[in-house]
């Protein structure tokens, strides 16, 4: 049985934006990585990474994985998972809600598909190498425009 990339990736990016939802603004314990306080990591990262990694050994055995949270592993593979399980944790962990769910898919070192859900307000943008770019299922595209208005009033 054949199991479709783009189906795949779409899932778990929302089962992984369940657990971060799960957690969010329940006074996460906060932790520093290194001991650095400015690379924080909470149980919704460490949940959300366990999820996305076991889903993925699970179904794709042979796949690599390179992991914010965790140790990366059979990085040499054909395919390798780019995991970003909670992008904006310093957002998260002070309950501004600009953070979402990264997954990227490589085969050959080349990257060919990727996912970022934002759980809180689901939005999801999926690209895929040859096919473009769309938020929640529409295609999106980047503007023509060459010239920026610096008089338009947003600068």
């Amino acid at each position: 049985m054949e199991i479709n990339f783009e189906q795949f990736i779409k899932q778990l990016s929302r089962e992984a934006g369940e657990i971060v939802l799960k957690h969010y603004k329940k006074g996460e314990k906060i932790n520093f990585k290194n001991g650095n306080p400015l690379d924080k990591v909470t149980d919704a990262d460490i949940e959300s990474n366990k999820l996305i990694s076991k889903k993925i050994i699970q179904v794709f055995p042979e796949h690599g994985i390179i992991s914010e949270e965790l140790e990366s592993q059979n990085t040499e593979a054909e395919y390798v998972w780019v995991i970003d399980p909670l992008d904006g944790t310093g957002n998260y962990s002070k309950g501004i809600p600009l953070f979402c769910v990264m997954i990227a898919l490589m085969q050959n070192n080349e990257p060919i598909m990727a996912v970022i859900y934002d759980p809180l307000h689901n939005e999801m943008v999926f690209a895929e190498k040859g096919k473009g770019a769309f938020l929640n299922d529409e295609k999106i595209t980047a503007t023509q425009n060459q010239q920026i208005n610096l008089s338009s009033g947003y600068m």
